[in-house]
């Protein structure tokens, strides 16, 4: 029994060690507040990257549709731009297609009218 009670028997050793032991805690204690303290900070930090993220996604996504419906409208202008543009050559084709047979016509009638002179003045 005298062995372990050495250790008692030296003046103010138990309490120097309560006291390291304590002082040990609140460090410990200190460390895990800031440990805590970190983790919550990089959470909160990961937490608004990842809302930013979807924010820009979301933003991107948006900017994509809106420009598609640009292009859309960009071909839809052009098609009818097109459309318009056959339509008006049609017309016109058609439109010189008459006027050549109408001259056509006038150039026959023409003709019948100066053979009909020429017999009247040949007879």
């Amino acid at each position: 029994s005298s062995s372990s009670s050495s250790v008692s028997e030296v003046p103010g050793k138990s309490t120097e060690k309560k006291k390291k032991k304590a002082g040990k805690a609140r460090e410990k204690k200190k460390e895990d507040k800031k440990d805590s303290k970190k983790k919550k900070k990089e959470k909160t930090k990961k937490t608004k990257k990842k809302k930013q993220d979807k924010k820009e996604k979301k933003q991107s996504k948006k900017e994509k549709e809106r420009l598609a419906e640009e292009a859309a409208f960009a071909r839809a202008q052009e098609l009818a731009a097109a459309e318009a543009r056959a339509a008006a050559e049609q017309e016109q084709s058609e439109t010189a297609k008459k006027r050549q047979k109408k001259e056509k016509k006038q150039e026959k009638k023409q003709e019948k009218e100066k053979e009909r002179k020429e017999a009247e003045t040949g007879q």
